[in-house]
């Protein structure tokens, strides 16, 4: 018996010639490990390189499609964590693995040995509280002090808010810097909208969520915790968003405070910070501050700062401003098309930049989605010459309807298409795609096709339950405005329709705009519309785009409707 067990682990031990082992690097904690099980719903399971755990490593053969569809699951996998660049894949023959298998093992113990120290030096420091103004510290508020279950109520999970970057946002103390849809149920009424959310520390220490909601105009004829706003300040807020100077505002204990106010570009709600709290730094992208730059910035005013330059080496210009939403110094950059060298974070050539400036649709190919790690193309144009506002759409709106030019996408649903996926969809096919991921995480499968004339994604349970147009019963009025034959034309096209004279309950005009959903069949409503770009502002965490730029480099050129 004994000897049979023997055999059976030589077998095991022994392997093909051509086999080959998948290595995954974290290149920011350097850490190696190999892959045990990769798994499109049950996710990839790794285990350190070890002679100890070595049956237990993935072993694939050269066979060229399940291998790709093996490595493809991995970067999935991968490509959904918060910072996918952070890792790196390889596939490499087990014979070589076995050369680099002492020096690998070496390295893990290594990585291991400092995890360890550096958790016992944590576990020495760790704070329960970080003081509110402390700006030598990140963050505000640890996640262990928000209150997960109310986040729920609102129809939000945790894992949500760290798929979007959002969380660490209000860990920072900060809105999030994007309109998050939450649901709200009381007394039998249901209630669904857009808010931005933020924390609070409350005078018994608790912290407490905070709700900002969108606003038709800010308040501005109402005083602000003790600030009446002069004709001068509502221009200036209205006109850049800031106030423009410094003024004391009343905390709750009745005590003044100097303080920077700035109006949220999103929800129109008016946000302060404590002038004290917000860092003024000595330079800016290696370019040194004066001494009454510094004093202007800290007085609320606006200043120019001119050869700033990026992590990538590049220079440019930009206006520097406190920021009381960011709660820090922030850029903004000149508006208008003779500006604009970059779309998500692709270097525009000249024929595009000019094609821009003269009215012209151009395709921009390479863009990278920041939360996914996905590659995406698009059709843009500008919408106003003036101000250089850009629509994006997944077809060219300057061809024919008979024969329009639709993008055929790299991903669906976060998985990455096959080239037999794409070209079935460039053909007017549908596809069965498993383990979508929605926002908030959810998995799913569906049959997927792309409208003829839009581009747009259409999904459905079942391979025929497709139509080429999608129809949908619009109501003769829409908020007391009555819909006109062409008005029900370009929704049906899956158009943004402006609802002109639309009224609310108390009588009161509401911006409102409504599209298709194309994946439930019906109307959309928004305040904005939403095909309208927001306007061109980065802090300095997001002024270097050099992931992106690299990714977009190894993309190859396709045509709209043609896969290569």
């Amino acid at each position: 018996m004994a000897k049979e067990i023997k055999n059976e682990s030589a077998k095991k031990t022994q392997q093909p010639e051509d086999s080959q082992v998948l290595v995954v690097a974290d290149k920011k904690n350097k850490s190696i490990e190999v892959v045990k099980d990769a798994d499109k719903k049950k996710g990839v399971k790794t285990v350190p390189p070890i002679k100890e755990r070595e049956n237990e490593f993935l072993k694939i053969g050269h066979n060229s499609d399940p291998s790709d569809i093996l490595l493809t699951t991995v970067k999935n996998f991968y490509s959904q964590a918060r910072d996918p660049t952070q890792f790196a894949i390889y596939k490499i023959p087990f014979k070589t693995f076995e050369l680099l298998k002492n020096g690998l093992q070496g390295l893990y113990n290594q990585f291991n040995n400092n995890q360890k120290k550096e958790s016992m030096e944590k576990d020495q420091n760790k704070q329960d509280t970080i003081p509110e103004n402390n700006t030598d510290r990140k963050y505000r508020f640890m996640p262990s002090q928000i209150n997960f279950d109310q986040l729920k109520d609102l129809g939000i999970t945790k894992e949500y808010l760290e798929q979007k970057g959002l969380l660490d946002q209000m860990l920072q103390g900060r809105k999030t810097n994007q309109l998050i849809p939450i649901s709200i149920s009381q007394g039998g009424a249901h209630v669904t909208t857009d808010a931005k959310l933020s924390l609070r520390q409350e005078q018994d220490g608790s912290v407490s969520l905070r709700i900002h909601g969108v606003k038709k105009e800010p308040e501005l004829d109402r005083p602000y915790f003790g600030h009446v706003f002069t004709e001068e300040d509502k221009n200036n807020l209205r006109e850049t968003g800031h106030l423009g100077r410094v003024v004391d505002l009343y905390d709750r204990n009745n005590q003044l405070h100097p303080s920077f106010i700035s109006i949220d570009p999103l929800t129109k709600e008016i946000s302060s910070v404590r002038a004290k709290g917000v860092f003024i730094p000595d330079d800016a992208n290696n370019v040194k501050l004066m001494d009454h730059e510094k004093e202007d910035l800290r007085n609320g005013k606006e200043i120019f700062v001119e050869g700033m330059v990026s992590k990538a080496g590049k220079e440019f210009d930009a206006y520097l401003r406190v920021d009381a939403n960011e709660r820090r110094v922030t850029y903004r950059f000149e508006e208008g098309l003779s500006n604009i060298k970059k779309i998500g974070g692709v270097e525009l050539n000249d024929q595009q930049k000019t094609d821009l400036k003269e009215g012209k649709t151009i395709l921009v190919e390479g863009m990278v989605n920041k939360q996914t790690g996905e590659l995406r193309d698009s059709y843009v144009k500008a919408t106003d010459l003036e101000t250089g506002k850009l629509q994006f759409s997944n077809f060219n709106p300057d061809s024919p309807a008979e024969s329009r030019e639709i993008i055929i996408p790299r991903y669906v649903g976060q998985v990455l298409l096959t080239n037999e996926d794409r070209n079935d969809l460039s053909e007017g096919k549908s596809i069965f795609l498993k383990d979508q991921v929605r926002a908030n995480g959810e998995t799913y499968d569906s049959f997927v096709r792309l409208h003829p004339a839009t581009g747009d994604i259409q999904r459905s349970r079942t391979p025929d339950g497709f139509s080429e147009d999608v129809k949908v019963e619009i109501p003769k009025e829409i908020s007391g405005v009555k819909v006109t034959a062409k008005m029900k034309a370009e929704i049906q096209d899956g158009k943004v329709v402006e609802i002109k004279g639309a009224k609310g309950t108390d009588g009161s005009f509401v911006p409102t705009f409504v599209r298709i959903n194309k994946d439930t069949g019906l109307l959309n409503f928004f305040r904005e519309n939403p095909d309208k770009a927001k306007k061109t502002t980065i802090n300095g965490d997001s002024a270097d785009t050099k992931a992106q730029q690299t990714a977009a480099k190894d993309v190859k050129k396709s045509k709209s409707s043609k896969i290569s």
